[in-house]
């Protein structure tokens, strides 16, 4: 098994109870053991921070935060902030990770700021990504999230530490939906010089969709859209413009639907 040092798992946790149990079993059960796991409950109401207390007190890795409800993308900085690991991991509180996640990433991340696996996707969703076997550079992966071949949660990836900064989670209130794919573009901009992209077709990633679930419910995408293109600018012009015909062609898609729904 490949050492890459400490490796922090970051798990924001919201009225998650029913599902919390099965996340934590699977995170204190990874094959690569030299972790830490710290999960952030974000005002719950239910019994969430109990169970987490439970864990925590039977295994030393677990490191639980309590804070006032400020919603995901700030539990996740708050987790980036007190993580003592030299590499990232996110996962949702609903979701888990197969056995060996942690240790197929670390395995491949040599050469590498940021590896990404493949998706379990558990539900009636159709999961629109295909596994691929590649190492890109910072213009192919950030062309690859504009173009919609690389999914832009913040799961089913192992980031280095150094690529977060003031600017990662610094992310408007009243963008309500799509802040990963802003966080992704951010942290994708930073990669080192000669650094690369690996992208592997194990799974790593069991995402178990919830009756909430809503893959297509996005807002505010004009303002992200104009985000997308500050971050891109600073890699690529023609990023930029690929970012902007990419939303046309989506708008274009809208009004069509919309159309047709009429007739």
């Amino acid at each position: 098994m490949k050492e890459i040092g400490l490796i922090s798992i970051i798990v924001p946790v919201y009225n998650a109870a029913e599902y919390l149990v099965k996340c934590l079993e699977s995170l204190v059960n990874q094959s690569y053991k030299n972790l830490e796991i710290i999960l952030v409950n974000d005002g719950s109401k239910d019994n969430s921070l109990e169970i987490m207390k439970q864990f925590a007190d039977k295994d030393s890795r677990i490191v639980v935060i309590d804070q006032q409800n400020s919603g995901v993308t700030q539990a996740r900085k708050r987790g980036v902030q007190e993580s003592k690991g030299e590499w990232i991991i996110f996962c949702d509180a609903d979701d888990e990770l197969p056995y060996n996640s942690v240790e197929v990433l670390a395995e491949n991340s040599t050469d590498s700021q940021i590896v990404i696996g493949q998706v379990s996707f558990k539900g009636s969703f159709k999961w629109p990504y295909k596994p691929c076997n590649a190492f890109l550079t910072k213009k192919q992966a950030l062309k690859r999230i504009v173009n919609g071949k690389i999914h832009c949660g913040p799961v089913a990836r192992l980031f280095s530490k150094e690529l977060f900064d003031e600017n990662t989670f610094s992310i408007s209130s009243d963008i309500v939906k799509g802040e990963d794919r802003l966080m992704n573009l951010y942290l994708f901009s930073n990669l080192g010089q000669g650094k690369k992209v690996r992208q592997i077709e194990d799974v790593v990633y069991l995402y178990i969709q919830r009756p909430t679930f809503h893959p297509s419910d996005y807002l505010n995408r004009k303002k992200r859209t104009k985000l997308h293109m500050k971050i891109l600018s600073k890699t690529s012009a023609s990023l930029v413009i690929l970012a902007w015909l990419m939303y046309i062609k989506y708008e274009l898609k809208l009004i069509i639907k919309r159309m047709l729904r009429k007739k």
